[in-house]
């Protein structure tokens, strides 16, 4: 396997849950590379039993300042260009600082790992008047178009919530997306809307659905857009939602069997 896939969906269907759990079945078999690019989760390492580098992707590259400062330069040769009519279709709108790089040069000061299982958090918002989340996205779309991944290595890209992910480009450099959809109309709204993105964009989609039973798998089966490809469903658990509730590493066995088949399709 050698993919990024990222993954999508409303705040709470259990993104990271999923991302913790496919992490672990896919890690028997290759190295798998978490981005975290959530300014707003803070428990994904903890479902992992992976621990925090001490330095975030955007701190390592020089801060919120220095990357609003590529992306300020970014702007300002567009509008230039544009002014002169040099500006074209593909001139890159994101900032474009780094190397290309494989998963073996990332240095311990921003990845940490357990086995086979890698950790990495693009930046968080810790000040009450910080800002956006652009420079995070930024740069996460800059350092996933730089990585060369191997065979046998995987990148998982735990998402914000919604889509300005999307809008933002972010998912230039992605071989799937998959949404996680609970039983919710906005969940089922946001995958619909997703798919069709996807397919603008020209991206593989597919969903999972998430905490659903007998009573609500066809509500959202027949809720879903007639072309999105749903490769799996996992039954809510209380044993995984009390791990959660106690921040404990989530225990893959609970769920092996569901989370094999939707590896094998994914």
């Amino acid at each position: 396997m050698k993919e990024k896939i990222f993954i999508n969906g409303r705040g709470g269907c259990g993104k990271s849950t999923f991302i913790s759990l496919i992490a672990k079945e896919l890690s028997k078999n290759n190295k798998v590379l978490i981005v975290d690019m959530d300014e707003g989760n803070l428990g994904l390492n903890k479902m992992l039993n992976v621990d925090v580098a001490d330095t975030s992707l955007m701190e390592y590259y020089g801060g919120r300042d220095n990357i609003m400062g590529e992306i300020l330069k970014v702007g300002i040769k567009g509008m230039v260009l544009e002014k002169i009519n040099l500006k074209d279709d593909a001139a890159s709108d994101s900032i474009d600082i780094l190397d290309n790089m494989k998963l073996s040069d990332l240095p311990s000061d921003y990845v940490t790992w357990n086995g086979n299982i890698g950790f990495i958090e693009s930046g968080k918002i810790n000040d009450p008047d910080e800002g956006c989340a652009c420079p995070m996205g930024n740069l996460t779309r800059d350092f996933l178009n730089h990585i060369e991944l191997q065979d046998n290595e995987v990148i998982l890209v735990d998402t914000s919530a919604g889509i300005e992910h999307i809008g933002r480009g972010v998912i230039e450099s992605a071989d799937k997306l998959i949404s996680i959809v609970d039983p919710s109309s906005d969940a089922i709204l946001l995958a619909n809307k997703i798919g069709s993105l996807s397919k603008e964009a020209s991206k593989e989609y597919m969903v999972i659905l998430n905490k659903i039973d007998e009573n609500t798998k066809d509500l959202v089966l027949e809720q879903l857009d007639d072309d999105i490809s749903v490769v799996g469903e996992l039954e809510y658990n209380s044993h995984i939602a009390q791990s959660n509730l106690s921040q404990k590493e989530i225990n893959l066995e609970e769920v092996e069997g569901e989370i094999k088949e939707i590896c094998a399709k994914i």
